[in-house]
């Protein structure tokens, strides 16, 4: 049944086209926009529900090299984006499925990342946000300053929590229809 609701997400026919991800993300109002008490709610579940410090709501722009954070909460220095180098999201996006690290600093995927250091990020859990179509846009991730393992109830709660965030866009694109 769960592997059914995964599979049962919409697809675009293209999901991870720059273009139209940027054209999405700007249209929605997603990025270089206030805070929102909508997204920040979904970081403070993640927060609670994976019993981390640090909870994300990041939007990609391949073609602008960064990611936007449309919400975040326990980020030292409250940034409002970070380039694309400094991005574990980045893969969320390029792949379309959950990424969880439960050590950056050994990870293959994600090891010699100047964040790591930066902010001390070590473990990382990111479900994959869908737009209207089905583009992947973002990441809806916990982070924590120590390593982990993310148990099975952890990662399907952030990938049903992602799927709340992609209906929440959703949503959004209705109301201004």
């Amino acid at each position: 049944m769960y592997e059914q609701q995964i599979a049962s997400r919409p697809e675009a026919h293209d999901r991870t086209d720059d273009e139209v991800i940027a054209k999405v993300l700007r249209r929605l109002s997603l990025v270089d926009s206030p805070p929102e008490l909508g997204f920040n709610r979904f970081t403070r579940l993640v927060c609670h529900l994976a019993e981390v410090p640090i909870g994300l709501v990041s939007f990609v722009e391949e073609r602008a090299d960064r990611q936007y954070f449309k919400a975040s909460i326990g980020l030292p220095g409250d940034p409002t984006q970070t380039d694309l180098d400094r991005s574990f999201c980045k893969i969320v996006t390029r792949t379309g499925e959950m990424l969880a690290v439960s050590d950056a600093r050994i990870d293959a995927r994600v090891k010699g990342n100047p964040i790591i250091e930066e902010m001390g990020l070590v473990a990382y859990l990111g479900a994959p946000i869908s737009g209207p179509e089905g583009e992947i846009l973002g990441s809806l991730c916990a982070l924590d300053r120590v390593p982990r393992d993310w148990s099975e109830n952890q990662r399907r709660a952030m990938i049903d929590l992602a799927d709340c965030v992609s209906d929440h866009i959703a949503l959004r694109q209705r109301r201004q229809n």
